[in-house]
């Protein structure tokens, strides 16, 4: 058994298209640079002779017509450094104002409702408690 020891780097969060949205979301998680021991190690940078760090991205493409939360239709790793991978998914949630146009799914409305009622049969229950009772 291999153990495999990462660092916990925050993802960075970008748009594919630099400074614009309306194409998608781009995620980047950094990894730890892998030792010389490691069974899984990286290319080697030509410039500095240390290995490549891992690296992967997860791009998630705006399409109006994605049914699923997400469709991953590719992977691709770098040419030049193989630990470098490239995830790619096509979602409707990753679309601009894809959020303002979210509907409620039956379930939401349902505890809604229930809520609803609950709160005013507990409301109702305490006026007619203190109108008959002359206590709350």
């Amino acid at each position: 058994m291999v153990a495999i020891e990462t660092t916990h780097t925050p993802p960075v969060f970008s748009t594919i298209v630099p400074g614009d949205a309306s194409q998608g979301v781009r995620v980047t998680y950094f990894g730890e640079t892998p030792t010389q021991n490691d069974p899984y190690s990286c290319d080697y940078d030509p410039t500095t002779g240390a290995p490549y760090p891992r690296v992967t991205h997860m791009e998630f493409y705006c399409d109006d017509s994605a049914t699923e939360f997400a469709n991953f239709y590719e992977v691709a790793q770098n040419a030049t450094d193989g630990c470098d991978y490239t995830l790619r998914f096509r979602t409707s949630i990753a679309c601009v104002g894809a959020a303002a146009g979210a509907k409620l799914s039956g379930g939401w409305v349902f505890c809604i409702v229930v809520m609803v009622v609950g709160a005013l049969y507990a409301i109702i229950g305490a006026i007619v408690t203190w109108r008959k009772e002359g206590i709350l």
